[in-house]
């Protein structure tokens, strides 16, 4: 018996596992995945069939590649993607881009088209430390 509460002594004293942050509840999975993997992520926000948001999205996206931060799109016809994202931001404009941080936080946000260069900018001013 004494053994058993020594071994039972042994698991109390040890430091409970942390468990990884959970982004913010109600953010797409696809956006929940990458804030797991990085501090940022760059979520370019979109209207399906429209040419100009698929031009800012590959901007975006070649802005993340410079920045090295993960990528999404987000189509905000699609109930199945948006999630809440819209209720997060100050205004739900299209194209518009979305630095998002741990927790689901909105870093910055930049409404209209942006070239790489501002996207990878906005990328190293939200990053922490």
């Amino acid at each position: 018996m004494g053994a058993l509460v020594a071994a039972a002594d042994k698991r109390a004293s040890r430091p409970a596992k942390r468990r990884p942050e959970l982004p913010g509840p109600g953010l797409p999975g696809s956006v929940s995945v990458a804030l797991r993997a990085s501090p940022v992520v760059v979520v370019a926000l979109y209207a399906a069939g429209d040419t100009i948001d698929m031009a800012a999205g590959s901007e975006a996206e070649a802005g993340a590649a410079l920045a090295k931060a993960p990528y999404v799109a987000v189509n905000v016809g699609d109930e199945s993607q948006i999630g809440d994202i819209a209720a997060r931001l100050p205004s739900l404009a299209v194209p518009s881009v979305v630095i998002d941080g741990h927790g689901g936080c909105v870093l910055a946000q930049i409404e209209g088209y942006a070239d790489r260069k501002t996207v990878a900018e906005a990328v190293d001013g939200a990053r922490p430390g």
